[in-house]
């Protein structure tokens, strides 16, 4: 919080003294804004994760699926609007897109009643998984963040 006070007064400073005229933050306040903000998004996506595991834990499979669904899209909304900078770019598109598959992915497991056509969606929701892990790590990278702390 006092980062985002920081950036505030920097920005209002920017303003008063040079006008609105072409101004742009600096990429190391981009940075860290736009790090704090994925953080936040991240936590809030974990959690809703975490609870759509104890859905699929306690065998409440549609429910779980939705759910799952769910925080996906509100994970890719979120990345969305936060303005990365130039060298998190590239891998927070990924990172959309990966949120985006496998939220169609929930969304049609969830309503799957075909066997065959169910275990070819939790193969495709591996899949995807693991891709979203992988970009996830890498915005984690580009924006100066470490990775996440294991189970």
């Amino acid at each position: 919080m006092l980062g985002l006070l920081r950036a505030i007064t920097f920005l209002t400073a920017a303003l008063v003294l040079g006008g609105c005229q072409h101004l742009s933050l600096p990429t190391a306040l981009q940075q860290r804004l736009a790090a704090e903000r994925y953080q936040a998004a991240a936590e809030r996506y974990d959690q809703e994760l975490r609870a759509a595991n104890a859905e699929l834990a306690r065998g409440n499979l549609l429910p779980a699926f939705a759910s799952l669904a769910s925080a996906e899209h509100a994970f890719s909304a979120e990345l969305r609007a936060i303005p990365f900078p130039d060298s998190a770019q590239e891998p927070a598109r990924r990172l959309i897109a990966d949120s985006e598959r496998l939220e169609a992915l929930y969304r049609q497991t969830a309503i799957q009643t075909d066997a065959d056509k169910l275990a070819e969606l939790l193969k495709a929701i591996g899949e995807a998984r693991r891709a979203s892990s992988a970009d996830a790590l890498q915005v984690r990278a580009a924006l100066g963040l470490p990775a996440p702390a294991g189970p």
